[in-house]
C-alpha cells in the first residue's frame, strides 16, 4: 500500500501544526485498510486555493476554490493500466482551514474529513446527482470511517 503525500510550501504554513505528513500517512493507511484497499497506491496534495481553483475550472468547468477533488484512477480510458492505483486527492489547506473555523472544529479533523470525503469518491460512493438515499450513504459511510480513524488515534 503506497500512499504519496505532497505539500505546497503555501499549505504547509497552515498544516504545520495541526498534523504531520507522517499522521497522514498513518491514517490514510487506516482508512485503506478499512476499505479493502490493502494493495493499492494514493497520492495526496495539500495545496492552496489558488491551485485547486484552476484545477477546479479545469475538471469541473468551476473557476472557484473547493475544499477537495478526487481523480480516480480506476475509471476513464485507461483503466486497465492502473489496476493497483487508486487515484489522486487535492485538498486546499486554506478552504479546509476556513471550513473548520465555520464548524469550530480543528484543520486536523478537517483535512481528515475531507480525505475521508475523497477516498470515498475514489472508491465509487457519490452524492451528487444521485438519489438521497445514495447521498445519505456516503455521508453514514464517511462518519463510519471518521469513528475508525478516532478509534485509533
Amino acid at each position: 500500500m503506497g500512499v504519496e503525500i505532497l505539500v505546497r510550501k503555501t499549505a504547509a504554513r497552515l498544516l504545520r501544526k495541526n498534523i504531520s505528513q507522517r499522521d497522514l500517512k498513518r491514517i490514510t493507511r487506516i482508512l485503506l485498510n478499512d476499505l479493502e484497499c490493502r494493495t493499492t497506491e494514493l497520492s495526496l496534495l495539500l495545496t492552496d486555493d489558488d491551485e485547486i481553483s484552476v484545477l477546479n475550472a479545469q475538471y469541473r468547468n468551476k473557476p472557484v476554490p473547493t475544499d477537495v477533488l478526487s481523480f480516480s484512477l480506476r475509471e476513464g480510458d485507461y483503466a486497465e493500466y492502473c489496476q493497483n492505483v487508486l487515484g489522486d486527492i487535492v485538498i486546499s489547506v486554506a478552504t479546509a482551514a476556513r471550513n473548520a473555523t465555520l464548524r469550530d472544529e480543528s484543520l486536523r479533523n478537517e483535512i481528515v474529513r475531507l480525505l475521508i470525503h475523497g477516498l470515498l469518491h475514489l472508491v465509487g460512493c457519490e452524492h451528487e446527482g444521485v438519489s438521497k438515499s445514495i447521498a445519505n450513504k456516503m455521508k453514514r459511510e464517511e462518519r463510519r470511517l471518521y469513528e475508525v480513524v478516532k478509534s485509533v488515534r
